[in-house]
Formats: C-alpha cells, structure tokens, sequence
C-alpha cells in the first residue's frame, strides 16, 4: 500500500467582542480531524483471509492427470471452500478525515437570556467503502458463481476510500439561564 503521509491536522478558534461589549459576542473554528480507526479495521479485515486464518490440505488422486489446476485451486478438502470470499484493500487506501467549521453569533437581549444563530460546516473526505470487485457486471438469470468475472473466488471486497460527504447547517437557539425560578433552551436545526 502505498503510505499517506499528509495527516496534518491544525486546529483554530476565536472568540471576538466587535462592539467592546460581553453582551455580543462572534465565535469561530476550524479543523481537520482523522480517522485512523477505519484503515486499521479494513487491513484486519485482509487477515482473515486465507491463508492467514484457515488451513488447506490437498492429498493428489492416484495416476498422472493433475488433480490440482488453476481451474480448482481449492477442492474444498480443508477450511477453505470451493470459491472462497476474500477481502482487499486498495493500495491507494488513505486515511479518512473531516474538515469541520463553525460561525456563531450570540447576542444577550436580556438579563440571563440570549439567542444564538450558528453556521455550522462538515466536508468528510476519503471515506471508506466498499465496493465489490467480483459481482457479475450486469443482472442476469442464472447461477451467481458461473458470471462472476473471477469465476474460482466467491465475493471479493474491495475496501477504498473514494466517498465524501457534506454538511451545511444553521441553528437558531434562544437560552436563559435559570434565574427567579425559570430556565429554558429552544433550539432549531436547517
């Protein structure tokens, strides 16, 4: 596989009072958060192929036609079945992350109560996913395993990192801290 290298992740916030007032006040961040955990689970899904987890034995038939080929690899004597599953990962596998962002505004309009608009931003990028690589390529009737593209394996799955995603959102909020016997939160989400 080849190694990614770029997993720099820099984090920035702010918190600024534009009028000179704590009544107002403009918050901000921005960051790149990775997602080591989905690689590593993907390469241990490669160790459970054969022949890391299961044993073969072959035992030739008597004469002298081979009884091994390329054909049939596996004759099923063993662990291993006659078109055995394998997982995979593509060499370009890389680490996914998120690029997250926040805006907010807060504005205290009276004693112990303030509203709050939000802008709030999520891009993912090199998300995983599967894909598989060893379904036939179009629908048809008919046993499965003959139009498989690699008729010997089962299903193999390709584990890559080509899916992105995007959130926009803004949050309206109103908030009163609990004050003369009476407190409250309201929220709304677009």
């Amino acid at each position: 596989m080849n190694r990614d290298f770029t997993n720099f992740a820099p984090r920035i916030g702010f918190a600024y009072r534009p009028l000179g007032t704590s009544r107002f006040v403009v918050r901000g961040s921005y960051g790149l958060f990775y997602n080591p955990a989905s690689a590593n689970s993907w390469g241990y899904s490669v160790m459970l192929n054969p022949p890391f987890l299961v044993s073969e034995s072959f035992e030739p038939q008597p004469g002298t036609v081979p009884s091994l080929t390329w054909a049939a690899p596996f004759p099923g004597s063993g662990n291993i079945p006659k078109n055995p599953t394998f997982s995979a990962v593509s060499k370009d596998f890389q680490t996914p992350y998120s690029q997250q962002w926040n805006l907010t505004l807060e504005q205290e309009i009276l004693t112990n109560t303030a509203i709050r608009a939000t802008y709030l931003g999520n891009i993912g990028l090199h998300l995983p996913t599967s894909f598989p690589v060893n379904d036939p390529p179009y629908p048809a009737a008919g046993a499965l395993q003959e139009r498989r593209p690699v008729q010997i394996m089962g299903a193999i799955t390709m584990g890559t990192t080509d899916r992105t995603t995007a959130t926009h959102q803004l949050q309206l909020g109103a908030t009163r801290r609990f004050s003369s016997g009476l407190a409250f939160g309201m929220e709304y989400m677009w």
